[in-house]
């Protein structure tokens, strides 16, 4: 996989990271029925300017 792609698994790390690095602002959607993230915010620090990350999951396809 290229490095800009995650599994969700990846996606869930990512969303502990943020939680560990006590961001300022984390946005998750999850989907409703599976249970992955479909949509993740996160603003580490709102005073600085273009350091938000931002991740959507869709047309998810199983990998071996």
């Amino acid at each position: 996989l290229p490095d800009f792609y995650k599994t969700i698994n990846q996606l869930f790390s990512v969303i502990e990271e943020a939680i560990e690095r006590n961001a300022d602002e984390i946005s998750v959607t999850y989907d409703p029925s599976l249970g992955y993230p479909t949509h993740i915010f996160i603003d580490y620090q709102k005073i600085l300017a273009d350091e938000e990350v931002g991740y959507t999951a869709a047309d998810l396809v199983q990998i071996n």
